[in-house]
């Protein structure tokens, strides 16, 4: 249940985010997609600083 908890969170994070970047950029939103992985997908293995750091990964995409 816990996990659930935490996947839930990572993506209305992910959401406001591309809310609030529709508002300061006065965008419909049409061209924003956003997805939130949080543990599920992990890029480092999470044992150093830049392994954490990876896996908060925001990425834009033109």
């Amino acid at each position: 249940m816990q996990v659930l908890k935490k996947i839930l969170l990572y993506h209305v994070t992910v959401a406001g985010v591309q809310k609030a970047l529709q508002e300061q950029n006065e965008n419909d939103g049409s061209r924003l997609e956003s997805d939130g992985k949080g543990e599920t997908v992990r890029v480092g293995e999470n044992l150093t600083r830049e392994d954490r750091a990876k896996n908060k990964l925001v990425e834009f995409i033109k």
